[in-house]
């Protein structure tokens, strides 16, 4: 499970860099040269990621996890190494933080020679494999629980260790409407999610008495129907399309981040076309790849969004997924959660 004691900016750290790493790994793949072996990193760079790798190695001596994690971050985020992120990996590991962990294994499987990440990937697969706890609260307290074929509770709350995954949940109660949802359980993650049966009022069917005959008599299926509660009203058109244009703004917004970067890109190279430097040829690199890794974003946020507006009018309760952006300072990559 995730310590509360990290704070939440190192979390996000991890998983930025780690896409970084990532894209990284897939450049050299393609025949281009990582960062740490020449590519966009200064000397300035490389002397500031090596006084953070020192700092770092002096706490972890110390027994500082926290801290030395601190400072590895800044060195591979300066200058990004398989080392680095296998020693990132391994400190999440041990802290217990498991999915930065794996954000960090997987950078590092990017980056490393095929003959060296046998056992982080067979680390990776251990981690993804961890079983998610959860806590199902809700209403009525005395409801029936089934999860999947197997398990069955009585009463709320239900505390339970799932493997990662879908889980079909079933939960029933007598005098309330039953309800089925899918439970999508995160590796090595604890959730509490809530469901709240809606109670339902049992009223005898409306007759009329004939006081000159045995038998009631029904009232005409006109009254009836005037008797019964009016339909639930259906959500206006905006709130049910209000995820896919959430997400289609953050694309908007990736698009323009992607010009302007482009836009400095092209800049760059004109300062060095005029006047031939490396702090030009450095400075129009970098403002390539971030525009890059930002139109990439962008499309990968219209896609999302298309798919959200025209499935918006289905109505059935599901997992959501965020996606967003992270653009600033060295920092570049793309962000993802879940949420139930």
């Amino acid at each position: 499970m995730t310590d509360s004691r990290v704070p939440a900016i190192v979390r996000v750290a991890t998983v930025a860099v780690a896409m970084t790493g990532i894209c990284l790994g897939a450049h050299v793949a393609h025949g281009g040269e990582p960062a740490a072996k020449g590519g966009t990193a200064t000397v300035a760079d490389r002397v500031k990621a090596r006084r953070a790798q020192q700092e770092g190695d002096a706490k972890l001596a110390k027994g500082d996890l926290d801290g030395a994690l601190a400072n590895f971050l800044s060195a591979v985020t300066t200058v990004p190494s398989a080392a680095g992120f296998l020693q990132v990996a391994r400190l999440h590991d041990k802290l217990g933080h498991l999915h930065e962990a794996v954000a960090a294994y997987e950078a590092y499987l990017e980056l490393a020679p095929a003959r060296e990440v046998d056992e982080a990937r067979a680390r990776v697969e251990a981690l993804k494999s961890t079983p998610g706890h959860v806590v199902l609260r809700g209403s009525p307290e005395n409801a029936h629980v089934t999860i999947g074929d197997d398990l069955a509770f009585e009463g709320f709350p239900v505390e339970v260790d799932l493997p990662p995954g879908e889980h079909h949940v079933r939960i029933a109660a007598e005098g309330y409407a039953s309800q089925e949802v899918v439970l999508v359980v995160s590796y090595g993650r604890a959730s509490s999610p809530a469901v709240d049966l809606e109670a339902v009022e049992h009223r005898p069917a409306p007759v009329a008495l004939d006081l000159g005959r045995a038998e009631p008599v029904p009232l005409p299926l006109e009254l009836a129907t005037s008797l019964a509660p009016p339909p639930p009203s259906r959500p206006s058109w905006a709130r049910r399309h209000r995820g896919g244009l959430v997400v289609g703004g953050l694309g908007v917004a990736a698009l323009g981040t992607g010009f302007a970067f482009g836009a400095q890109a092209l800049q760059a190279r004109d300062e060095f076309s005029a006047h031939a430097s490396t702090y030009s040829a450095d400075r129009g690199e970098r403002a390539a790849f971030r525009a890059d890794l930002a139109f990439g974003a962008a499309f990968l946020l219209g896609t999302t969004a298309a798919i959200l507006l025209i499935e918006g009018d289905d109505e059935t309760p599901r997992a959501s997924v965020q996606v967003a952006p992270i653009l600033g300072g060295s920092v570049v990559g793309v962000g993802a959660g879940s949420a139930f």
